[in-house]
């Protein structure tokens, strides 16, 4: 419950929020009580975006198990959606109905210039903002900059930590990269 309401208050201030805890400590219960709150209080529309292991699996039984109705796509559904670069009609609505993104495992989201990364960008864009939120156990698998690459897709401005000084959020992590 302290992590639904850490991550809401993330959302709230960011539109985005990344959970990550070690294996089975609860980031998709985390991840099953917002998306009941977006879904079933606010009737907003939400995407699950996951392996197509845990997309086959645990995914698409929590639709029925929590009662709580989202799409779910494969990374690979992702890259091949005509509405985010691909050649496919993937999504079941517009990327602009969509007001959540859950991304399981998002780490494989770290390198900013692959093909699923563009698609994931593309998905985020929009009017209204998205939510995303990123679970992972494992944010920083290479360097730091794993990190930084999934804080930016959803912290926009570099200096949005300056009241906590951090002048720019680049250049903190390189410093501490360096370190």
């Amino acid at each position: 419950e302290d992590g639904v309401r850490r991550a809401k208050r993330f959302l709230d201030k960011y539109n985005g929020a990344i959970v990550a805890d070690e294996v089975g400590l609860g980031k998709t219960y985390i991840a099953g009580k917002i998306l009941e709150e977006y879904v079933q209080e606010n009737r907003q529309r939400a995407l699950v975006v996951a392996p197509a292991y845990l997309r086959d699996g645990m995914w698409t039984q929590k639709t029925s198990e929590w009662g709580v109705q989202f799409e779910v796509v494969s990374y690979a559904e992702l890259r091949q959606s005509r509405q985010l670069g691909g050649d496919n009609n993937v999504l079941d609505l517009d990327v602009d109905d969509y007001q959540l993104v859950v991304i399981d495992e998002a780490h494989a989201f770290r390198n900013p210039s692959t093909q699923q990364s563009h698609a994931l960008r593309t998905l985020l864009r929009g009017d209204p903002p998205k939510d995303v939120v990123m679970l992972t156990a494992t944010p920083v698998n290479n360097s730091l900059w794993d990190l930084y690459y999934l804080l930016n897709y959803f912290i926009k401005n570099d200096g949005e930590f300056a009241n906590e000084g951090i002048i720019s959020l680049r250049e903190r992590f390189k410093q501490a990269q360096s370190e």
